[in-house]
């Protein structure tokens, strides 16, 4: 991924989050229990690119599937 505008925090489960501002990149391997939102006031853009399809599984609030 690629943040183009804006700041991007994207936080790894029981991990480290990041503030990401425009011009970083990222890469999350699948199935990588991951949060992310936009920190504003100012509104994000970000690309993302994957070779393979969307593995999306949501988490509730207790880590649970």
């Amino acid at each position: 991924g690629l943040i183009v505008s804006g700041t991007w925090v994207l936080g790894i489960v029981g991990g480290p989050r990041h503030e990401l501002p425009a011009g970083s990149y990222f890469f999350l391997p699948g199935k990588t229990a991951h949060t992310d939102l936009c920190l504003g006031p100012a509104s994000c853009t970000i690309f993302l690119m994957q070779e393979d399809t969307r593995d999306l599984v949501p988490v509730n609030a207790a880590g649970q599937r």
